[in-house]
Parts: C-alpha cells; structure tokens; sequence
C-alpha cells in the first residue's frame, strides 16, 4: 500500500538553540532599523546571512548534507 502523501506545507519546528539565534539575529535587525530608520533589501540580506555567529552561513550549522539544508 501507498504511503499517504506528505503535508508539503509544514515545516519542521526549529530547534531550541536554532530558535535563540534566530530571535537574537532578529533582534538585532530591528534594533538597526528603529536606529537608522528602513532598511534595504540588500542589508537586511547582509544581516541575515552573514552576520557573525548569527547569520546563515555565520552561525556554525551545517548546510550541506543529511544534516544540512541541502543534499
């Protein structure tokens, strides 16, 4: 029998420590925006992903391979 197709719309819940650096990182863009006012697309990108110890490719989680975002 068939397995029964996949929720595609639901992600996984975030890990504990996956959540804290994401509201720190958070944190951290809204602090800029209320002190400089708007930002653009471009920084908060920059923000995002390469903030040090916080961002996508800064934070230290792997991102390539059975433990990663892509195989």
């Amino acid at each position: 029998m068939p397995s029964p197709p996949r929720d595609l719309t639901t992600l996984p819940a975030p890990s504990r420590e996956a959540s804290i650096v994401s509201a720190r990182l958070s944190e951290l863009i809204v602090r800029e925006i209320q002190a400089a006012g708007p930002i653009s697309f471009s920084r908060f990108m920059e923000l995002a992903l390469y903030t040090p110890g916080l961002g996508y490719y800064t934070a230290g989680k792997e991102k390539f391979g059975a433990g990663g975002d892509f195989i």
